[in-house]
């Protein structure tokens, strides 16, 4: 739920400037630029694959 919430309804304005918070140069860096993508679609596929798996 975490997932859909940070990468679906919560701003990334908002998201950015509490990031920044614990560090300040959060969109300076690489992982700055790739988190908006990673937390909206590779975080819930990576989430749904092993609620999957375990049940298999």
């Amino acid at each position: 739920m975490f997932c859909l919430f940070g990468g679906w309804v919560w701003s990334r304005a908002g998201k950015v400037k509490e990031l920044e918070q614990g560090c300040p140069d959060f969109q300076l860096g690489w992982f700055g630029k790739v988190w908006p993508f990673y937390v909206k679609f590779i975080c819930p596929v990576l989430v749904v694959t092993v609620i999957w798996a375990s049940f298999g």
